[in-house]
């Protein structure tokens, strides 16, 4: 299977799985798990479209050198972790990781909290999902 092929593939899926919970028989979430239960920051926004956009990159990096082969990631998780090892490092490394993981002009603070109020939102939408991370520092 071609690359663009298998991007598309698993976008198709992953939005699948984000709309169809266990237990629904394929079918749409009632509109109450999709929901947000509060209005989304500007550095939360920051934070999900930064995160789109390097794990698009990464899967296209991940599937260049492994081609005609089936790949499974974690975009989230690398993010997360990433995130958690740019915590640690300062000056030059610092700037770049934040730059390549694309959080633009915010703050590690801001970064740290959006990460840390996103997976609580994420952990409240459907009280049938269990959704753990494992990361941590």
């Amino acid at each position: 299977m071609r690359r663009s092929a298998r991007v598309t593939v698993l976008a198709v899926l992953t939005l699948g799985a984000c709309q169809a919970p266990s237990g629904t028989g394929g079918q749409a979430a009632p509109d109450s798990i999709r929901a947000l239960s509060r209005e989304l920051t500007a550095t939360e926004r920051t934070l999900i479209a930064a995160s789109d956009t390097f794990g698009v990159a990464l899967l296209g990096a991940v599937n260049s050198t492994r081609q005609n082969s089936n790949i499974f990631i974690s975009p989230l998780s690398v993010s997360v972790a990433l995130g958690m090892v740019m915590n640690g490092a300062a000056g030059n490394t610092y700037e770049e990781m934040r730059r390549g993981l694309g959080f633009g002009a915010a703050t590690q603070d801001q970064i740290n909290q959006s990460y840390k109020s996103l997976t609580e939102l994420l952990l409240g939408l459907d009280k049938h999902v269990t959704f753990k991370i494992a990361n941590s520092v």
